[in-house]
């Protein structure tokens, strides 16, 4: 009997790790998504600044 009950253990700890695996997976995948986000917003602000820098040049040029 006891040994039944270390194998119920058993498998519920395994399923346990595959969920934590799988959870793991997903929150990396979602790191990775926050990490493009961060560098195209921060790239749209640079070009939003070089744009802004450019369109003054060009008025004071004029």
């Amino acid at each position: 009997m006891q040994i039944k009950k270390l194998e119920i253990k058993l498998r519920h700890f395994e399923e346990l790790e595959s969920i934590m695996d799988r959870e793991r997976e997903m929150i990396e995948l979602q790191r990775q998504q926050l990490l493009q986000e961060r560098q195209q917003y921060q790239f749209e602000q640079i070009k939003t600044t070089e744009f802004k820098h450019r369109q003054t040049f060009n008025e004071k040029s004029s």
